[in-house]
């Protein structure tokens, strides 16, 4: 079945689509998708310290893939096997790999509730640190656009606001991380993505400059609250209930019939929030040590 083949930096443009064909071979026999987004965009990207592991048969055709981003704390990990390829040891000789690269330690991510992707993590006995949940609720009788607080304007994003938005970013996900560690770079490659739209990424100014913005995305009809944030100095006023509600509104105008978003499982205040809002729990990702518990 041959041997790992390690890359250190961005990958060739001929094997990158090679990797996000194999993940959309693997999202559509699974229900979910196995990789995610910043590993996707990382994969012909040379600003951030990743590793990609490439398993192919001897033919040359790929058959699994894995990628290691060695610049979080603890590193980060997701992985791919081909759906036809499974149960022949190509998923354990990715994670051996993965922990060549990183003996110290890192995550590993696997999407979607009861999966394989899951069921690979409890074989290997690995522990689970972190859960992500998703949550999702329809759109059929969503309540006009709310206004804002006296003293706040919302507004829709422009290119000249890049600045200001990753200083609020870097603020409000100071503790996070992924959305903490977003660079100019990586909102770049965002707004050059096709799903980006301006009027998607909505901005409420106060007093003394930005002070919150909410970021949908639409796929389908299924629409998402993207990015929900709000400055550390403008808590407690009812912001992110604002921005929760005119993004709930302004995806019911584009035409959208489900809202979705993402939250750890353990910011209770955020979860209690979206239930209020109607959101119920509709799935469950989870991030586990790349190290057994026996090992």
């Amino acid at each position: 079945m041959g041997s790992n083949l390690t890359v250190r930096g961005p990958l060739d443009d001929v094997v990158a689509v090679e990797v996000r064909a194999l993940a959309a071979a693997a999202a559509h026999a699974d229900g979910v998708p196995p990789i995610s987004e910043q590993p996707l965009l990382n994969l012909t990207a040379d600003h951030h310290d990743v590793a990609h592991v490439l398993r192919r048969d001897g033919a040359g055709t790929l058959l699994a893939y894995a990628q290691l981003d060695l610049g979080g704390s603890p590193p980060t990990a997701e992985m791919v096997v081909s759906p036809d390829a499974r149960r022949r040891g190509l998923g354990t000789a990715l994670l051996e790999g993965l922990r060549a690269l990183a003996p110290d330690g890192f995550g590993l991510w696997a999407y979607g509730h009861g999966t394989g992707a899951q069921a690979f993590a409890e074989h290997h006995r690995l522990e689970t640190v972190r859960e992500l949940f998703v949550m999702d609720r329809p759109l059929a009788g969503t309540a006009a656009r709310p206004t804002p607080p006296d003293g706040y304007t919302l507004r829709t994003f422009t290119p000249d606001d890049a600045d200001a938005w990753l200083a609020l970013n870097a603020r409000a996900f100071a503790h996070h991380p992924e959305q903490g560690r977003l660079t100019r770079a990586d909102l770049d490659a965002r707004l050059a993505e096709s799903w980006f739209r301006a009027d998607d990424l909505l901005l409420v100014d106060g007093p003394d400059g930005l002070a919150a913005f909410v970021w949908t995305k639409v796929v389908g009809t299924d629409g998402e609250l993207y990015v929900v944030a709000v400055d550390p100095d403008h808590q407690g006023r009812g912001l992110g209930h604002l921005l929760t509600e005119v993004a709930l509104a302004h995806l019911a105008e584009r035409g959208c019939t489900r809202a979705l978003l993402y939250v750890d499982g353990d910011n209770l205040r955020a979860v209690n929030v979206y239930r209020r809002a109607g959101f119920d729990l509709a799935d469950r990702h989870v991030l586990v040590r790349g190290t057994s518990a026996t090992s």
